[in-house]
């Protein structure tokens, strides 16, 4: 379980996850009763603008039932299940996808509303019983305003955002006020770097907030949608004037672009997990630096790479240079806990150690020790250092597990051909998780 800065209580998964199944199974039933109410007003009142509203609810039932599924499988516990054990990851990615959909559903809609908006001026129209459509667009609000305080925990939820992020930057004060009250100088920095707050902790807010980002967009663009309607409503209601017939394409035009300045972000994001780009708030070349700088007995850091898995999940893998299995093992905690502060969630590394008698030199420290030497490896970059004896391998690490009387594994020995030395480890299912 996960401490949230912005709950300041413990994340629990199940718990979350019912919780936000009720939420959508409500707004659910809310969107397909306000699409039966719309249709039938429409058509009884001609208002063109409430009908075409109410197909428009199509998609949000559309957008509010794939967030839903997505939830459920994403939570999904089934690694163990044989017909989805090619998943190794889980369901993680599904709500990513759920996001992605969405946003797509929203594009289309934004599109398909602006041709609407664009044909009402060319051939603008009366609203013939104006009330019974000004009342439904309060009923629409009212529930699509339940709707937004529901769904307010994602992103767009700027109020709250804000204001846990002042609670966080005011803790944050008071920690370091009382560092320095307490501590010397240079304790305080020795604490800072063992006891830092995981980088992806402090932005953590839900893993599932781009699904839960593209369904608030869709009940965000209804409420505003249904505003629009109600200000329709009154303008024919109350001012007799040819001009009240171009108020509803205005404002609709206006909500079309208000909308596409959310949804092409959001559209954005998921596009990016999709194309495993390294997230926003890391730099790979940063994070080499400060690994070098921080733990002494990392020489060099290459095939480095980062990707996120889904919101919250960053994984990683890379191959880091020590001099000697010595003192990879001797640091191999501290690797762990950089990269764990840094938000990366899950690590694996590839330790690699130089030649007996090898000089260093910025030339030697580019080189990956572990890779290939014949042309039919190289595809692969490097050779599959828990196989014993690759011929194909310049500097091949074998494993050797050693067991108690009972069969337990107790230790787990790596042997270099290149610096003919052993190293014992005591034996672990992941180096990093």
């Amino acid at each position: 379980m996960l401490q949230s800065p912005i709950t300041d209580g413990i994340y629990d998964k199940k718990k979350f996850t019912n919780r936000w199944q009720l939420k959508f199974i409500a707004m659910i039933l809310c969107t397909a009763f306000l699409f039966i109410l719309k249709i039938v007003v429409g058509y009884l009142s001609n208002s063109m603008a409430l009908v075409a509203d109410s197909f428009h609810m199509i998609t949000d039932f559309a957008a509010l039932i794939i967030g839903f599924i997505a939830l459920r499988i994403a939570n999904k516990e089934n690694n163990n299940d044989f017909r989805f054990s090619e998943f190794t990851f889980g369901w993680v990615r599904v709500e990513v996808l759920g996001g992605m959909i969405n946003t797509v559903f929203l594009l289309a809609l934004c599109f398909s509303i602006f041709i609407t908006s664009l044909k009402r001026f060319v051939q603008p129209e009366d609203v013939s019983n104006p009330k019974p459509v000004l009342v439904v667009g309060i009923v629409s609000l009212v529930i699509n305003f339940i709707g937004l305080f529901l769904f307010e925990t994602s992103k767009e939820a700027i109020f709250r955002k804000f204001f846990a992020k002042k609670k966080r930057t005011k803790d944050s004060l008071e920690n370091v006020s009382l560092m320095k009250k307490n501590k010397t100088d240079e304790k305080i920095k020795n604490e800072s770097v063992q006891g830092k707050e995981p980088t992806w902790a402090a932005e953590y807010q839900s893993p599932h907030t781009l699904n839960i980002r593209g369904v608030y967009l869709h009940i965000l663009e209804h409420f505003l949608s249904s505003l629009i309607v109600i200000i329709s409503a009154i303008f024919v209601i109350y001012f007799k004037h040819s001009f009240t017939k171009y108020i509803d394409p205005i404002f609709t035009v206006m909500l079309v672009f208000l909308i596409l300045h959310s949804t092409i972000p959001l559209f954005r994001e998921t596009l990016i997990l999709f194309m495993q780009s390294v997230p926003a708030n890391l730099k790979v070349k940063d994070l080499e630096e400060r690994l070098m700088n921080k733990i002494c007995s990392v020489l060099s850091i290459h095939e480095f790479h980062i990707w996120a898995l889904g919101d919250g999940q960053v994984v990683a893998s890379a191959h880091i240079l020590f001099e000697t299995p010595e003192e990879y093992e001797s640091s191999r905690q501290a690797v762990k806990t950089f990269f764990l502060n840094e938000g990366i969630t899950c690590m694996t590394f590839q330790p690699e150690f130089l030649p007996v008698d090898t000089v260093i030199s910025s030339d030697i420290l580019k080189q990956c020790f572990n890779k290939c030497n014949k042309e039919n490896c190289l595809e692969s970059m490097c050779c599959d250092t828990m196989n014993n004896a690759n011929p194909n391998c310049s500097n091949v690490l074998s494993k050797t597990i050693e067991t108690d009387s009972q069969g337990n594994d107790i230790s787990v020995r790596i042997a270099s051909s290149s610096s003919k030395t052993d190293l014992h480890l005591p034996n672990e299912n992941n180096i990093l998780n």
